[in-house]
C-alpha cells in the first residue's frame, strides 16, 4: 500500500444525529462547498426545513461584510418561515478561524436588532479536533448557552449523548426512587419552553466525555452540579456510579439486587454462545474500549485485540490495567486500518464494533455505537443479548 492511503471505511446505513433546540433554525454561514455535507445530512435525516445556508465568497470574506449579510438572512427567514423560530443556532466553519468574527458582537448585534429571538454561534471546525477543547464538546456546550435562569426543581438533566438510555433501563425508576420528578434531555424537549426548563434541574448527569465541557459552563451560570458517569459494562463499577448519583441528590441508593442478578446471568449466557471464539473490542463501539475490553477479560471472554482508533484519557486506567494482565494483548491506538489486518486475527472472531467487523470481514458481528443506549445493569444485559445473537449467526459481507 502506498504511504499514507488508507482504506475508508463505509457507514453501515445509521444516521449521523444532529442536535438541535426545539423551535430553532440552524443558519449556516460558510463558502458553497463547505455547506454540502450538513446540507446531505439534513435531507437524510428529514430535517432539512430545520436548516439553511448564507453561501459567502471571496469578496465578502475580503469586505468583511458578511456579518451584515448574517443578519438581513436572518430577516428573510423570519419572514419567510413558520412557525417563527425562537432562536437561532448560526454556524461558521473552518474559514472563521481566518475571519477572527467577534462573537460577542455578532450576537449582540442580532438580539438587538431581533429582541424576541435567541442566538449562538456553533463552529464546525474540524481543523482543531486537537485543540484543549474538541469542536464537539464546544458544540454541545453552545446547544445549552440558550438557557436562562430558573428556580430550581426535583429535575435532573441527562448530558453528552445523541441517544439517551433506553427508556426500559433501571436509571429512570432508580432516579423516582431518590426523588427525582422528572428526567430531562435535549433529545425529548418538544417546545423552547420545554428546553428552558433543563435550566430548572437540580443536577446534570454527563454520560459522555463530549458533554462534560458544556456541563462545567452550567454549573458556573446556572449552579447545576454536576457527575460524570460514562457507560460502563462493569458490574462493580455500575454499583458505585449508582451510589454516586444517590449521594448526589442526598438519597439513599436503592439496591437493584434483582437487576444486577440479571446482568450475570445475561453474562453467564453470553459466555456459554460465544464459547471460544476470540474478541475483538473496538472504538467504535464504545467510547472507553479499554474498559469494555478490561471487564470482558474479568468475565472470561477469549480476548484477542484492541482497535482503537479513537480513545481518551479516561480509559487510560483501564488501559494500562489490561496490558498489565495481558501483555501479548495487540493493542493497537491507530488510525492505520492495515495495523488490524496485519494482526493474524481470524474472520472466526467476535468483533464488537463496526470499524473491526467490517475490516476482518468478521463472521460474527456485534453491532453497538458508541455506547448508545446502553446504561448500567441493562446495558449489560443488551450487550450481552448482541454478543450472544451474533455467535450464533455468521454475518454476511458482500
Amino acid at each position: 500500500m502506498s504511504e499514507g492511503l488508507s482504506y475508508f471505511i463505509p457507514h453501515h446505513g445509521r444516521p449521523k444525529i444532529s442536535l438541535r433546540i426545539p423551535e430553532s433554525h440552524s443558519l449556516h454561514v460558510c463558502p458553497a462547498a463547505c455547506g454540502r455535507r450538513s446540507g446531505i445530512r439534513a435531507i437524510r435525516n428529514g430535517t432539512k426545513e430545520h436548516v439553511s445556508f448564507l453561501y459567502i465568497t471571496e469578496a465578502d470574506v475580503s469586505s468583511g461584510g458578511y456579518e451584515d449579510m448574517v443578519g438581513d438572512a436572518v430577516a428573510d427567514l423570519l419572514e419567510l418561515l413558520s412557525p417563527r423560530p425562537r432562536a437561532f443556532q448560526i454556524y461558521v466553519n473552518c474559514i472563521d478561524d481566518f475571519l477572527g468574527t467577534d462573537e460577542d458582537a455578532l450576537v449582540a448585534g442580532l438580539e438587538a436588532r431581533f429582541p424576541d429571538t435567541a442566538f449562538a454561534v456553533f463552529h464546525i471546525d474540524p481543523v482543531a479536533m486537537d485543540g484543549p477543547i474538541p469542536p464537539g464538546m464546544r458544540q454541545q456546550e453552545r446547544l445549552y448557552s440558550f438557557l436562562r435562569p430558573r428556580e430550581k426543581d426535583g429535575g435532573v438533566n441527562l448530558l453528552g449523548t445523541f441517544v439517551q438510555p433506553d427508556p426500559a433501563s433501571e436509571l429512570y425508576p432508580f432516579l423516582r426512587a431518590c426523588g427525582v420528578t422528572e428526567v430531562r434531555s435535549i433529545t425529548d424537549r418538544t417546545t423552547y419552553e420545554d428546553y428552558q426548563q433543563m435550566a430548572a434541574s437540580r443536577l446534570d448527569l454527563v454520560l459522555m466525555q463530549m458533554g462534560r465541557f458544556a456541563a462545567q459552563k452550567l454549573e458556573e451560570r446556572l449552579g447545576i452540579p454536576w457527575r460524570f458517569l460514562p457507560a460502563t459494562y462493569d458490574l462493580d463499577q455500575i454499583r458505585a456510579n449508582y451510589q454516586t448519583i444517590a449521594d448526589a441528590l442526598g438519597a439513599p441508593c436503592p439496591p437493584l439486587t434483582a437487576e444486577r442478578q440479571a446482568a450475570e446471568q445475561a453474562i453467564a449466557g453470553a459466555l456459554g454462545c460465544a464459547r471460544d471464539l476470540p474478541v475483538v473490542v473496538d472504538s467504535s463501539a464504545a467510547m472507553q474500549p479499554f474498559a469494555l475490553a478490561a471487564a470482558l477479560h474479568r468475565y472470561g471472554f477469549q480476548l484477542r485485540a484492541v482497535y482503537a482508533a479513537h480513545w481518551k484519557e479516561t480509559d487510560r486506567a483501564d488501559r494500562d490495567w489490561l496490558t498489565a494482565q495481558l501483555p501479548d494483548l495487540p493493542v493497537l491506538c491507530s488510525e492505520r486500518y492495515e495495523d488490524i489486518t496485519a494482526c493474524g486475527i481470524p474472520r472466526n472472531c467476535l468483533a464488537i464494533g463496526y470499524d473491526s467487523a467490517y475490516l476482518l470481514r468478521a463472521r460474527h458481528f456485534v453491532d453497538i455505537q458508541r455506547d448508545e443506549g446502553l446504561f448500567g445493569y441493562h446495558g449489560v444485559v443488551r450487550l450481552m443479548e448482541r454478543i450472544a445473537e451474533a455467535a450464533l449467526h455468521t454475518t454476511s459481507w458482500r
